[in-house]
């Protein structure tokens, strides 16, 4: 460890307790006074008793104090102007650290020129914090600086040109962040240094500027001056402009606007690596993805392109121009026959959701999800995939993802009308995952054999919103109502199911349909179902309603921040 990082670990550990310890031990100021480490000063920000404001009387205050403003509106920002010379912090809490104002004032310079001497003592270092408001620690808010300041700009130099210092910027964890010059040794002559702030992801500051010194036997002397936060590039150079983003319109590539970031399933356990393709399809647009999913505890793996970066519904999306007709893309499989469901829109939030299950070839192909009949506006799921049933790992590539103004050539579906009795998941897919997706999880049941088609569900929201979600049978698969479900026979009564729970008082509500507006014209419900320990048989009443083609054969929601597992088996259609 060197000597910058270790001056830095003992003021971060000072930090802790300099709130409390100063302000039990330090002596009552008089009136219109404030303590700045040591001593008390006139307060800038009180007139005197005379009527006029105070002037620089050697603490390192401009005359006038700080200014009049709640905060800077402009860079650059002269720290003396908003910030105090007042944290003292090693051997400056015990007198250690006098400060005056520099015999030599240089020309065109931004706030006073500081005369630090520190004294070795007990601690064995010294070093002062520029603080706001006055001897804050991070027990008050500090000053909203402006945005976009890369570098603190200072001069410097020692009374004997060989004084070692390290200069930074911001109180660690109570700013968020700490940059530091690291050692320094000064010259005699005044040197200009800059603190690179590039790495600071800053918004409200308490410390905005510090210098530290550990090392030395006796007296030494430093002089510092010119501290402002700038816009300018810790080499000088000025920023650089940056560069306009892409147009949006039609078409539009959805690598340029959507992050592959909403990993679910096993992915949301490193279980899914994303990694560019050693070659591309034939419509280079955005990005070639090559996925490679390991299967693990979760049984399936997929990923949202979300925008913006990991939004799952509680920020605004793409505000995607009108015209879109279609979501192309090519895809193959390493090994071909992979089964992969691919789709645009994120259900619940976009208002929309449509996928289509492939089973890919080793020959780059083009798809299309058809978007002829959506209605979008803010989209926050731009394209999505998912996978399940493998117990190896599947790896395959997607490439030139894009909203399109062309028409999907989209084959009819050829109605069937399926009879009475029959078995939902025989004919419906549980696809329709709403609410918090991520905390559902859809297994085999174990050890039971006695049921037809049984499934375990667990519900983990861990703390994530929102605290409820569900599961919808889908005909046809991502069917979200937008398009004509089965043809089901006349006359259906009810429909029976078995469920029960392993948890405490679990609580579902079942229900089929999409509602009056959707193709299916109906939906049907049954609240607050309370689960036993026990398998039993349970019925929702359909003997009222007149349906055609059903999109949603059965569906369960719940509403719970605690765990819970539950069973549902034997879904039928009954007459």
């Amino acid at each position: 460890m060197n000597q910058s990082q270790i001056l830095f670990l003992l003021g971060t550990l000072f930090l802790a307790g300099c709130a409390s310890e100063n302000t039990s031990t330090a002596m009552a100021c008089g009136d219109n006074e404030i303590r700045s480490g040591a001593m008390c000063i006139p307060d800038p920000a009180r007139p005197q008793t005379d009527g006029s404001m105070p002037s620089s009387s050697g603490n390192g205050m401009i005359d006038g104090g700080l200014a009049d403003d709640l905060s800077p509106d402009a860079l650059p920002v002269t720290v003396d102007d908003w910030f105090y010379p007042s944290g003292y912090m090693g051997d400056g809490e015990s007198g250690g650290i006098s400060a005056g104002s520099c015999e030599t004032v240089l020309e065109d310079t931004l706030g006073p020129c500081h005369e630090f001497t520190w004294t070795p003592g007990d601690v064995g270092w010294g070093g002062v914090f520029w603080q706001h408001p006055d001897m804050n620690w991070g027990d008050e808010a500090g000053l909203i600086m402006p945005m976009g300041a890369q570098s603190v700009r200072f001069t410097a130099w020692g009374a004997s040109g060989s004084e070692v210092v390290t200069f930074g910027a911001g109180m660690g964890d109570v700013d968020g962040f700490s940059v530091d010059t690291g050692a320094v040794t000064l010259n005699e002559t005044p040197t200009d240094y800059v603190i690179d702030l590039r790495s600071a992801n800053y918004g409200v500051v308490v410390g905005a500027f510090s210098w530290s010194m550990a090392s030395g036997d006796g007296p030494q002397t430093i002089y510092i001056s010119h501290i402002h936060w700038s816009d300018l590039a810790p080499m000088g150079m000025p920023p650089e402009p940056t560069p306009p983003e892409p147009e949006l319109a039609l078409p539009l590539a959805v690598d340029d606007w959507y992050a592959p970031s909403g990993y679910m399933g096993d992915g949301s356990s490193n279980g899914i690596v994303d990694e560019p393709c050693e070659m591309r399809g034939p419509v280079e647009v955005g990005n070639c993805h090559r996925f490679t999913w390991t299967p693990g505890a979760a049984g399936w793996a997929g990923v949202f392109w979300q925008y913006p970066d990991g939004n799952w519904g509680s920020q605004d999306g793409l505000s995607i121009p009108e015209g879109a007709l279609s979501v192309r893309f090519t895809a193959w499989g390493l090994a071909g026959g992979e089964a992969i469901e691919f789709g645009t829109g994120m259900s619940d939030v976009d208002g929309f959701g449509l996928t289509r299950n492939l089973s890919l070839t080793t020959e780059p192909t083009e798809y299309v999800l058809d978007l002829s009949t959506t209605e979008y506006t803010q989209v926050v799921g731009g394209f999505v995939w998912t996978a399940s049933n493998s117990d190896t790992p599947v790896t395959f590539f997607v490439d030139g993802i894009h909203w399109s103004t062309e028409q999907a050539e989209v084959e009819p579906m050829q109605p069937m009308e399926l009879g009475l009795p029959f078995s939902i998941d025989d004919h419906f897919v549980p696809s329709g995952y709403i609410g918090n997706s991520m905390a559902i999880t859809d297994t085999p049941c174990a050890d039971i054999v006695m049921l037809d088609q049984c499934h375990q569900f667990t519900w983990s929201p861990n703390g994530s919103p929102p605290n409820w979600g569900g599961v919808i049978w889908q005909s046809p698969d991502g069917n979200w109502g937008m398009e004509p479900g089965l043809t089901v026979a006349p006359g259906a009564r009810a429909i029976q199911f078995t469920a029960w729970t392993d948890s405490d008082e679990t609580t579902i509500d079942i229900g089929a349909g999409y509602g009056a507006d959707s193709t299916d014209g109906f939906e049907v419900a049954m609240d607050a179902l309370q689960l036993t320990d026990m398998p039993t048989e349970y019925e929702l009443d359909l003997s009222m309603l007149t349906y055609d083609t059903v999109a949603s054969g059965f569906r369960w929601t719940i509403e719970s921040v605690e765990a819970k597992t539950f069973y549902i088996a034997n879904l039928r259609w009954v007459p």
